[in-house]
């Protein structure tokens, strides 16, 4: 067991080695700038800070990045082509966000 335990912590450790690396060669295939911190906000939700959205309590926006997400699931939306999402307000009906910096 104690072996078994030193062999996934050597594991972890070389994944984290290459973890840098593997995200930058996704932001290079996204289109993404290579120093991007989008895909480890997405990956990492504890990342950045979040605030809810006024009217739209189920969602939150990066303060750093103006991406949106579900504050429930964590999942980042994706915008349309002129870069709003559609949300749930409270009250119950859909509204579109503007993605913003």
């Amino acid at each position: 067991m104690m072996n078994e335990q030193i062999v996934n912590e050597q594991r972890m450790l070389n994944l984290r080695k290459q973890l840098p690396q593997v995200l930058k060669n996704l932001n290079k295939q996204l289109g993404l700038p290579e120093d991007s911190g989008l895909l480890g906000i997405i990956m990492n939700t504890a990342e950045g800070l979040w605030e809810t959205l006024d009217h739209c309590n189920n969602y939150q926006r990066n303060i750093e990045t103006g991406h949106v997400r579900n504050k429930t699931s964590h999942k980042v939306l994706v915008p349309n082509n002129s870069g709003w999402v559609k949300v749930k307000t409270t009250e119950g009906n859909w509204t579109q966000v503007k993605l913003s910096r």
